[in-house]
């Protein structure tokens, strides 16, 4: 199953900014593997949404959540899969 990747605005500004800090301050080749980790999660996600060990939530806007290993962070990253 591939599921749609909905990349929001802010998703694109904190990529470009993460992106930037990386570039300036460790050089451009781990910049470009922060990067490219990132699109690589993404469609990890987009393939199998349900990819990782379900998490639990007492508040209800956290719907169903699943917590996945990856080689990027993404929870600061706003994006939808669906």
């Amino acid at each position: 199953m591939n599921l749609a990747i909905e990349k929001t605005p802010s998703y694109h500004a904190d990529v470009t900014s993460q992106f930037g800090w990386y570039f300036d301050e460790v050089g451009e080749e781990l910049a470009w593997r922060f990067f490219n980790a990132a699109e690589q999660a993404l469609y990890k996600l987009a393939r199998q949404p349900d990819l990782g060990r379900r998490r639990k939530f007492r508040h209800l806007l956290l719907g169903v959540c699943f917590h996945f290993k990856s080689n990027v962070h993404l929870t600061k990253f706003s994006f939808s899969i669906a």
